[in-house]
């Protein structure tokens, strides 16, 4: 017959679970053996008690048993062993009269100090910064084994009183009443603080992690940067419940909560830009320019010739004109006889054909200029009479502003075809 062999899979899954189930039941038998130690150290020290009351009724007028004496006569065995630590157990029993006569029996660990002082323990009641009785002060009680002591409920604002924590031994505790055991007590007040209401206000915006609809007073949460587009996110404020000890802390995005239902808001600014609008601009590369220079042509002189001439009853001077292209004046004379035929030159007078010498140039700057006559008194002056536009160099433009928002568009080549065109870039700035 075949025997089919674990696999190592479902060893590994056997040894985990047995891991779980230790994890699971091992502290609660860990805390059922400490309970039953105690039981069994209980019930020796009322066998101790019980043999102490024998041994009373045989020796009277005694105000404490020693356990060596109960071993020594017979009352106890030797070696009673503390099932707490595994220590050998040493003492007295303590024997006194209650309140109504009556002997009581009380087992003590220490022989050397086996006294009523050992009966009297301190009961000490702390609101922790509530109120109990009507005072936010600590309240003691010196208390007898087994005396009891009524007990109130404190109060504190804005939190849920949730019973006392204390460490006694052999003490009970209810709540409205409390026994003394035989150790000094503690009892110090638990709080639960309470639960209210928050809501967010995003303003429009967005946050990564949403807050709790609800806090306890005084639980802190730290609240995420929230968004928004076009934007800045400035602070969080409480906008309701501000009197409630609700606080924010700037640095942290801290909330504290307070004690009321509380509203915070996201507070946003709008976002700074430098909105810069471009324009497409020409201006000329070259000019062609035209200039009109006054000029003068010599065509020929104006020659007056004074000749001496006789008509028979007198001399005269016989004045002509010509227009030779060289002239010269020559000295005067007095027309007779000795003179007669003779002639003089008096005057040689230009005479020029003025016009305009066009000339044209290119410059980077041109303005036409007044047109005037060319003449004698114009000679060699000059004016601007066109400027004709050949070529342009195109270039942006740029005027920056300040504002709160600002939407870009598209840009383009400055040239012919976008003259004048405009388009928006935007930088945040904060």
């Amino acid at each position: 017959m075949n025997k089919k062999a674990f696999t190592l899979i479902e060893i590994i899954a056997i040894i985990a679970l047995l891991g779980i189930i230790s994890i699971l039941v091992l502290p609660k038998i860990g805390d059922s053996i400490e309970a039953r130690k105690e039981k069994q150290y209980n019930n020796i020290v009322k066998t101790i008690e019980s043999a102490a009351k024998v041994y009373y009724a045989d020796n009277k007028n005694i105000t404490k048993v020693l356990l060596s004496d109960l071993i020594d006569n017979d009352y106890l065995t030797s070696g009673l062993m503390d099932p707490r630590d595994d220590q050998v157990m040493v003492g007295c029993v303590y024997v006194y009269l209650d309140i109504d006569g009556y002997n009581n029996y009380i087992y003590m660990n220490d022989e050397t100090n086996c006294s009523a002082e050992q009966l009297y323990f301190t009961l000490v009641i702390k609101p922790m910064d509530g109120i109990y009785l009507g005072t936010t002060n600590n309240t003691s009680y010196q208390m007898i084994k087994d005396g009891t002591q009524e007990l109130f409920e404190p109060t504190r604002d804005y939190y849920d009183y949730d019973g006392w924590n204390y460490s006694c031994a052999g003490c009970t505790v209810s709540p409205t009443s409390f026994k003394m055991g035989t150790s000094n007590v503690v009892l110090t007040a638990k709080w639960t603080p309470k639960i209210y209401n928050l809501t967010t206000d995003l303003d429009g915006g967005t946050i990564s992690v949403t807050p709790p609809t609800t806090m306890a007073y005084k639980e802190l949460f730290s609240l995420a940067t929230p968004t928004k587009t076009g934007y800045t996110f400035i602070r969080w404020d409480v906008t309701v419940g501000g009197t409630s000890e609700s606080s924010i802390a700037s640095s942290t995005n801290t909330l504290t909560m307070g004690h009321t239902n509380t509203t915070i808001k996201a507070i946003f600014e709008p976002n700074a830009w430098q909105k810069t609008i471009h324009t497409c601009n020409r201006t000329p590369a070259t000019y062609t320019v035209t200039t009109k220079t006054c000029a003068r042509t010599f065509v020929n002189y104006t020659k007056i010739t004074y000749t001496c001439l006789n008509n028979g009853t007198s001399y005269y001077l016989s004045r002509s004109e010509t227009y030779p292209t060289t002239c010269s004046t020559s000295a005067s004379f007095t027309c007779y006889s000795a003179t007669l035929g003779s002639s003089y030159t008096v005057t040689c007078a230009s005479n020029y054909n003025y016009y305009f010498n066009t000339a044209t140039s290119t410059n980077s700057t041109c303005t036409v200029g007044s047109s005037f006559t060319c003449n004698s008194t114009t000679l060699n002056n000059s004016y601007i009479s066109a400027c004709t536009e050949s070529t342009y160099n195109y270039a942006f433009t740029t005027s920056a502003t300040q504002i709160n928002q600002c939407t870009a568009t598209s840009s383009f080549t400055c040239d012919g075809s976008t003259y004048e065109n405009t388009y928006t870039t935007c930088v945040y700035t904060g």
